[in-house]
């Protein structure tokens, strides 16, 4: 088998990266497989079942650690480059500057490990899994060893689109890139971003690779009549915009809906705090922050629960693994047309679309006309493209097979 080593954000540890799991189900038949993560403190998760070296580098600086890792980035060849670029650009000097230094600094941390603990000996493909100070510090770390291993890496929504980032402004995109053999991106709308936001470079190769998650039980709970349920998935930050949901539902008052969110975050006690002030004292709406849970409980719960919609109402996204999983378990998903949701919805047939910008009366309409499908008896259909979508675009049998196979090609390529 070839050897492939993995550089992750988080995962296996805690709730970090769970839509990795259905992809390493397929990656392990084809390679053994050596991961370092940045997690150096949260327990591994309890839907992780299998037995991989794990590296658990460390990328928090403080003190002198900081002062030095920083000197160190100054003095490199590639942040001068970096900071020439910015200079040019003449926009958010300052922001930028600190964005590009955030990143070098843990590139070169990751590169340190690297070296050592001597990971890239014998290894035939480095993945890292998303494009930010991973494939950079394996770059550095190559550089420095005079090694040639092909590198490739998946990129999602937070590094990729330029409005994540405080300046505004993803650094070393251009110089990455050039260092990269293939990038796949997990929508079209992240291929078509990056072409018009960075270029391609010559060397590198890029290519649409999307997710997928794994089929849903045969058997599920029936849905009651008499009860509405609504779940969300996602982390409680601003980005999400969660608030959206407990404005929309102040609205309702016609019928009674329970509403489940899993995630947690920053926002948690503040939208706990909101949630009890406008629908505390409801008599048609009940609600429940679950935390969050391993990955394993949220599809436990859509087999053993009915769920009329999946909800998001976020303001910015890749291609949502949560919405995958909605309709894999031929759940309807109402969200707003950002990032690759507009590959995945199509309004009236797996779901209903929001604007980019929704008011919490755009939500609440949402949520009546789906309401309405299902008082009618006519929203099977509507179940029924939501599994038709599940299974055209985002099988994890299929789409990561199919990765797997790409990866291995690369390796022959090189071998």
């Amino acid at each position: 088998m070839k050897h492939l080593l993995l550089l992750t954000d988080g995962f296996p540890f805690g709730g970090s990266e769970t839509f990795l799991y259905p992809e390493i189900e397929i990656l392990i038949d084809h390679f053994t497989i050596t991961i370092v993560t940045n997690d150096t403190v949260t327990p591994i998760s309890d839907d992780y079942h299998w037995d991989l070296p794990i590296h658990r580098v460390s990328l928090d600086f403080s003190g002198f650690n900081y002062l030095f890792a920083t000197v160190r980035a100054l003095f490199s060849q590639q942040m001068r480059q970096e900071i020439r670029k910015i200079g040019k650009e003449r926009k958010l000097f300052f922001k930028r500057i600190k964005d590009a230094l955030f990143v070098y600094r843990k590139a070169d941390a990751v590169s340190a490990y690297l070296q050592k603990h001597n990971l890239l000996e014998g290894k035939d493909l480095i993945y890292c899994y998303w494009h930010h100070h991973a494939p950079l510090g394996v770059h550095l770390a190559e550089k420095k060893l005079n090694l040639e291993i092909p590198i490739v890496c998946r990129t999602h929504g937070y590094e990729l689109y330029n409005e994540r980032i405080g300046g505004l402004r993803q650094p070393f995109k251009q110089y990455v890139d050039r260092t990269l053999t293939g990038v796949f991106f997990i929508s079209q709308k992240g291929y078509d971003y990056h072409k018009t936001s960075f270029g391609f470079a010559p060397t590198c190769f890029y290519e649409v690779a999307r997710l997928g998650v794994s089929k849903a039980p045969i058997k599920m709970a029936e849905s009651n009549k008499n009860l509405f349920r609504i779940v969300s998935v996602s982390n409680l930050i601003p980005l999400k915009r969660v608030h959206l949901i407990i404005e929309a539902l102040h609205l309702i008052d016609s019928f009674d809906i329970e509403w489940i969110h899993f995630g947690a975050g920053v926002e948690l006690v503040s939208l706990q705090r909101q949630a009890e002030e406008m629908l505390g004292g409801s008599n048609h709406v009940k609600y429940s922050f679950k935390g969050s849970v391993p990955n394993s409980h949220i599809l436990a719960f859509y087999q053993t629960e009915a769920v009329d919609v999946f909800i998001s109402t976020s303001s910015s996204e890749g291609c949502p693994v949560s919405i995958q999983e909605a309709f894999a378990y031929s759940i309807p998903v109402i969200a707003p047309t950002v990032g690759g949701i507009t590959e995945m919805m199509r309004d009236e047939a797996n779901g209903l679309t929001l604007s980019e910008n929704p008011s919490p009366l755009e939500i609440k309409e949402k949520i009546e006309r789906i309401h309405e499908l299902k008082m009618r008896g006519e929203i099977t259909a509507m179940k029924k493209e939501a599994y038709k979508t599940w299974d055209l675009m985002f099988r994890a049998d299929k789409n990561f097979l199919s990765f797997a196979n790409k990866l291995l090609n690369i390796c022959e390529a090189n071998s």
